[in-house]
């Protein structure tokens, strides 16, 4: 409880520093687990910082663009194709940017990082439609 409301000031705390203004509430509480668990130093951490909002933006970028073409006056099958093929960017850029962050971490930070910050999602096949997440055994650990 005190970790999540620590997290909780810290994501605010950084929502006043002016390169992290374009993160999303997702990135910024991202980005702060990551600093936290992981203990990044001085250096990781300005890169972690550098990594997630250049990630941010092009995200921001793709997210414009797969309203646009959602919004044209494509055919059907082109729209579905374009907004795939966003899609596929925005999943790319999301793997980049873990990518980029797991190169600055050390071996404990990596681990770390991989089961901490950004661990593994579960197998869908637990999920159906009455799925509780809060009392699931394959959510919570």
């Amino acid at each position: 409880m005190f970790r999540k409301s620590l997290i909780a000031v810290l994501v605010v705390l950084c929502s006043f520093n002016s390169g992290l203004a374009q993160l999303t509430a997702s990135d910024s509480l991202f980005l702060v687990q990551l600093k936290i668990s992981c203990e990044l130093n001085t250096f990781q951490s300005a890169t972690a910082d550098t990594i997630v909002t250049s990630t941010a933006i092009q995200l921001k970028q793709l997210d414009k663009e797969l309203s646009k073409v959602s919004r044209s006056t494509l055919s059907e099958d082109e729209k579905v194709s374009r907004q795939n093929e966003i899609r596929k960017q925005k999943k790319e850029a999301l793997e980049g940017r873990d990518m980029a962050i797991g190169f600055i971490l050390d071996d404990r930070q990596r681990k770390i990082f991989l089961e901490q910050v950004k661990p593994s999602k579960p197998a869908v096949l637990h999920m159906g439609m009455n799925h509780d997440r809060a009392n699931c055994n394959v959510c919570v650990k």
